[in-house]
């Protein structure tokens, strides 16, 4: 049981349409051996890029923003790591970050664990398309034909289980668009070593729900 409730909440915490500032990572994007992506970040308060890369089940995110609330400016510059034994997510302004077990890992585990859940034609913690809101409308991003879903405040443009845009309102209009998209490319295992220099917080337990 507890377990299942620590699966529940990284779900919750990492689902892929849960953070309205940049698009998730796409964690069922699993048939290309490899993928790298490019984004934009462009809005009312926010400008900033990310870049997207997975192979063969490992992934990689490095998102920097600037963000401009009241006449200040606060930047964030993070990476998360996805080796398939943990997760790593890492503050590059001050160095400091959490380690976790594997996101794609425990996805799997719950899958495979817990079939009379998410069976066929079930909630499937593996794909990125929402369960609902898909509009009747499609749009064209890099040559790719995109399904658009409503979904939280969100315009979400998805293509082969990859989202290449994102559109919300929640604090002011935010667009991220992918800018690039290589499929099956070589990529170097260098961008899923974890940087030296960072202090981790070492209880997972901190992070499990009460």
């Amino acid at each position: 049981m507890r377990f299942f409730t620590f699966c529940v909440f990284f779900m919750t915490i990492f689902s892929p349409c849960s953070s309205p500032a940049k698009a998730e990572i796409p964690m069922g994007a699993n048939k290309y051996s490899t993928l790298r992506i490019e984004y934009s970040i462009l809005g009312e308060h926010q400008k900033g890029q990310e870049i997207f890369i997975q192979k063969n089940g490992k992934t990689y995110r490095e998102v920097n923003i600037l963000t401009k609330v009241l006449r200040k400016e606060y930047t964030e510059h993070t990476i998360e790591i996805d080796d398939g034994t943990y997760f790593y997510r890492i503050n590059l302004v001050d160095k400091t970050g959490m380690k976790l077990p594997s996101i794609n890992r425990i996805k799997r585990q719950m899958v495979e664990n817990n079939p009379h859940l998410f069976g066929k034609g079930k909630l499937n913690p593996l794909s990125i398309s929402p369960p609902q809101g898909l509009l009747k409308k499609t749009e064209n991003i890099l040559g790719r034909e995109c399904r658009i879903y409503l979904h939280h405040n969100q315009m979400i443009y998805i293509w082969d289980e990859i989202i290449l845009r994102e559109i919300n309102d929640v604090f002011g209009k935010t667009v991220k668009e992918a800018k690039k998209l290589d499929l099956n490319i070589p990529i170097e295992e260098t961008f899923f070593s974890v940087p030296e220099g960072i202090h981790f917080f070492d209880s997972v337990q901190s992070y499990l729900p009460s």
